[in-house]
């Protein structure tokens, strides 16, 4: 129960770390003084970083290996299960990466802003482009059967893939649109 107890010790920091970035991206889009995105930006990089370190540990490679499932109980053995997928997930994706794509997502958000109030696309595109490319580092760095949406959308939505998700819009769109259409 040592290794379970130390792998649960690390867990529980890695999402007290990412609970801090929760609360500066709140802060971000309510109280945040006008100038201090780059540097907001900044701290989210960093805390992305260490996060990911922590999740992508060694230590929790060796723990994960270590631990007798046998032992553990229903909820122990869904938790070992969760964070071994997670570990999984994050040695494949180098922390560099996850620093940048933290970084430039925060410092996009102050120019959506901008771009939304002026109406005006141009203003947020070359953020978007850039998003755009670290998502596709990122998918190619986790690994896709073919579909780089599959590895992003598995982070959210484990074992869901893009067919799946299509196939079952195809089916809202055939019973919503007639029911669009007669409220209109």
């Amino acid at each position: 129960m040592v290794y379970y107890d130390e792998l649960i010790q690390r867990t529980r920091e890695a999402s007290l770390l990412a609970s801090c970035g929760s609360l500066l991206s709140w802060d971000e889009s309510t109280y945040m003084p006008r100038g201090g995105g780059l540097h907001r930006g900044e701290q989210m990089a960093l805390l992305a970083r260490l996060g990911h370190e922590m999740t992508s540990h060694p230590r929790v490679g060796e723990l994960l290996s270590s631990l007798d499932l046998t032992a553990l109980t229903e909820l122990q053995a869904a938790n070992v299960r969760e964070i071994r997928r997670s570990y999984e997930r994050a040695v494949k994706v180098p922390a560099a990466l996850v620093e940048e794509l933290a970084r430039v997502t925060t410092n996009a958000q102050g120019a959506w802003r901008d771009a939304k109030k002026a109406g005006d696309f141009v203003l947020f595109r070359p953020h978007l482009e850039r998003i755009v490319c670290l998502l596709r580092e990122k998918a190619d760095a986790i690994g896709h059967g073919g579909n780089r949406y599959d590895a992003l959308l598995d982070e959210y939505e484990p074992g869901a893939t893009a067919d799946t998700i299509t196939q079952l819009f195809a089916g809202l769109r055939s019973e919503l649109v007639p029911l669009i259409q007669e409220i209109a």
